[in-house]
């Protein structure tokens, strides 16, 4: 696919709504900000339509980085204290199995099931007081309390997201630097979709502001090109 466009920065969602922020802000598909150019593409929900739904924007754009943009569960252990609605910038993710998670799989050695995000496009979205965590990336919401303990403790993860390691995973690939910017909609576990119902247009306007307020302070941490 020919490029039409210089990308500085390509943000990616699951699904349109959770772009609907920047959409404004931006314009769809793309636009600038403080010079900046910034695409934005919907890229699937689930790990193998993301994985591919990334591949393809990135060969589209020809972005510096890619932002992963969402919402999120946050595992209810005893190292989490997350508040629904709050932010956070990805740190490490991982592809998480249940059945691992229990003792009763086990994935390949060879086969690679974490990927760390960009240091760098972390630091300067996260700023000063952000926070940053590992994710963990399941085939299925988990919508069992015991197993999202056993899972959230199992990979050392503090919340859950279906598509954000296939996103990694594909940036890798390509050679792009990503991270992830994500917001608390709902506790992992049996109340998880009610939850979510109730608050993920708020989780989702926090995570799209906090990426607002990056790009209109120039993107610091971003490896630009224009």
């Amino acid at each position: 696919m020919s490029v039409a466009l210089v990308t500085d920065i390509l943000v990616v969602a699951a699904h349109p709504p959770e772009l609907a922020g920047l959409k404004q802000l931006i314009g769809d598909p793309g636009g600038r900000v403080a010079d900046i150019r910034i695409a934005i593409e919907a890229v699937g929900i689930g790990l193998p339509a993301a994985a591919v739904g990334t591949v393809t924007a990135i060969r589209a754009h020809a972005p510096a980085c890619v932002v992963l943009v969402g919402t999120c569960g946050a595992y209810d252990n005893e190292s989490s204290d997350l508040a629904i609605a709050q932010t956070v910038i990805a740190k490490r993710l991982h592809l998480a199995s249940t059945a691992a998670a229990e003792g009763r799989g086990a994935f390949p050695g060879p086969m690679v099931i974490a990927v760390e995000t960009d240091a760098r496009l972390s630091r300067g979205l996260a700023g000063e007081a952000g926070r940053r965590v590992d994710v963990a990336t399941t085939l299925a919401i988990t919508t069992d309390d015991a197993l999202a303990s056993r899972v959230g403790d199992a990979f050392g993860c503090e919340v859950e997201h279906l598509e954000a390691f296939a996103v990694a995973s594909a940036c890798a690939r390509e050679h792009v630097p990503m991270t992830a910017v994500l917001a608390v909609a709902n506790r992992v576990g049996g109340r998880a979709r009610d939850e979510w119902r109730r608050h993920h247009e708020a989780a989702g306007k926090a995570a799209n502001d906090l990426v607002a307020e990056w790009l209109r302070g120039g993107a610091p941490g971003a490896p630009l090109k224009t």
